[in-house]
């Protein structure tokens, strides 16, 4: 009788630590806020991430920039390969003369690379610090992270803690598996209206990704999750319409003069209008991902955009 009493008890006592376990793990969970980070490919999304290790996760270590070295290479090699094949696009050719005139043709191609559109604006970043990075002691700063490119594949999740909460940030490719998302975060790229799909050639990559972000707005997953868009790579962007390339690259109706003003606002509105839930609002913000005090103000602005929805939520704002 004895034994099965001590069974018992101790039984009951597991019971009560599971309990108080499971307990815990609600209100931990209750203290998380999850942003949904989406968007198409090479719009930024991975280096938003890198900005919010740098700003809320004390960075990277030195082994995690060590590690960087060998993408900072691969994206020069890259760099000079998109030079190269944008040489013969604009019949810049090698001949037999001196150096110096190829030097000439390669630096005509350089400023003439909006005509061959590389696979990535970003893929000539590290030409200016070539002497830097071929040091034999070099290691990427924190500014070369942000300027690497690599494709990523599949669940990223970044957490940190601010504002007196926990956050995760999370990209995944199948929205059916989201629960509980706060907010989504899509990024597009602005600079990318006048370029195509690697894939096939030749859709239009803003015509793509405003096609994507109509999907996922209007997804029964997303009806009561924030929508806060990102319009990226402004300097980019602005860098394109000064030097001529017309929004009717992309939108053969546009009819606003050719200023980073109107053509951003006609872009805008592009994204804006695919939103068929008018009681939903789109948050808008344009950025430049690889400069960190902007993402900082930006990423400020909209946490605390979602911290006064989900009090609003709770009727307590």
């Amino acid at each position: 009788m004895g034994n099965c009493d001590s069974q018992a008890a101790a039984l009951s006592k597991k019971n009560r630590e599971i309990n108080e376990e499971i307990e815990n793990d609600k209100k931990e969970e209750e203290n998380v806020i999850k942003l949904l980070l989406l968007g198409a490919g090479e719009s930024g999304k991975s280096t938003i991430l890198k900005q919010m290790k740098i700003i809320h996760d004390n960075g990277f270590t030195q082994d995690e920039a060590e590690e960087k070295r060998n993408v900072v290479y691969a994206n020069t090699v890259q760099a000079m390969g998109a030079l190269l094949d944008g040489m013969n696009k604009l019949k810049l050719i090698f001949s037999n003369k001196q150096c110096q005139e190829y030097a000439i043709k390669i630096r005509t191609t350089l400023e003439r690379k909006e005509e061959f559109r590389p696979f990535t604006e970003e893929v000539f970043d590290f030409f200016d610090a070539l002497n830097r990075v071929n040091e034999p002691n070099y290691i990427p700063s924190e500014q070369d992270i942000l300027h690497t490119r690599t494709a990523t594949m599949g669940v990223i999740e970044v957490s940190f803690n601010m504002k007196g909460k926990h956050w995760r940030s999370q990209r995944k490719k199948w929205i059916f598996v989201f629960d509980d998302v706060k907010a989504m975060i899509y990024v597009a790229s602005l600079s990318e209206y006048d370029q195509v799909l690697l894939e096939d050639n030749q859709t239009n990559r803003m015509i793509e990704s405003i096609q994507l972000f109509k999907q996922v707005i209007n997804n029964r997953y997303f009806t009561q999750t924030s929508v806060i868009l990102f319009l990226n790579k402004k300097d980019l962007f602005e860098e394109k319409i000064e030097h001529g390339r017309s929004l009717k690259l992309c939108f053969e109706t546009y009819m606003g003069d050719n200023t980073y003003d109107d053509a951003v606002a006609f872009i805008e509105k592009q994204y804006v209008d695919t939103n068929e839930n008018k009681d939903k609002n789109v948050y808008v913000h344009q950025t430049c991902a690889t400069d960190t005090s902007q993402v900082q103000f930006v990423l400020d602005s909209v946490l605390d955009t979602i911290l006064s929805t989900k009090l609003k939520g709770c009727g307590l704002y």
